[in-house]
């Protein structure tokens, strides 16, 4: 089984007609237009991402996983709009939650970020009737953020050695600042 990193994103609608959401969270980095980068710590390592729906009240991701997100690789700006999911960026399962119409409000998704790629995916959500096509974009970064690599421990190992030497040979009062 893959390591997994669960992370929260909050898809916040602030218009239902027209459209218009921006996503907020602090475990990921994200760029414009609300495309986010994914980027393993550790090799193996899947994120659960876990969507979930601010305002639009009475919206909620549908029952059936594949009408709750489309995804595809190839593009972070074309987002599919037809029923498919790239075998990377699957969803998991729905749940509900604290907030007012908590039902079906988060949708988890893995993000096996096996290999490098940008995609593209729409979340969906309705209220039974209309539609909200969410369509933001991704980046999997696959192998690592640069802090993780060997040279990368080295290099911060010499950089707080080389600080604890100065600070030490000034409070010894041996140089000044």
């Amino acid at each position: 089984m893959a390591y997994e990193v669960e992370v929260h994103v909050s898809v916040v609608i602030d218009s239902v007609s027209p459209l218009a959401f921006h996503f907020e969270t602090t475990d990921l980095p994200m760029g414009p237009n609300n495309v986010l980068y994914f980027r393993n710590c550790k090799k193996g390592q899947d994120f659960l991402v876990n969507y979930e729906l601010v305002g639009a009240p009475g919206y909620r991701f549908p029952q059936t996983l594949g009408d709750a997100i489309y995804s595809r690789v190839g593009s972070k700006t074309d987002c599919p709009t037809t029923n498919g999911t790239w075998g990377q960026f699957t969803p998991e399962k729905l749940m509900s939650s604290s907030g007012p119409g908590g039902t079906d409000r988060i949708l988890q998704v893995r993000n096996r970020n096996d290999s490098p790629a940008d995609f593209a995916y729409t979340l969906r959500a309705t209220d039974g009737t209309n539609w909200l096509n969410i369509d933001p974009g991704g980046v999997n970064g696959n192998g690592g953020l640069p802090l993780y690599s060997e040279f990368s421990y080295v290099a911060g190992a010499a950089l707080v050695g080389a600080a604890a030497t100065y600070f030490g040979l000034m409070a010894a009062g041996l140089i000044q600042g």
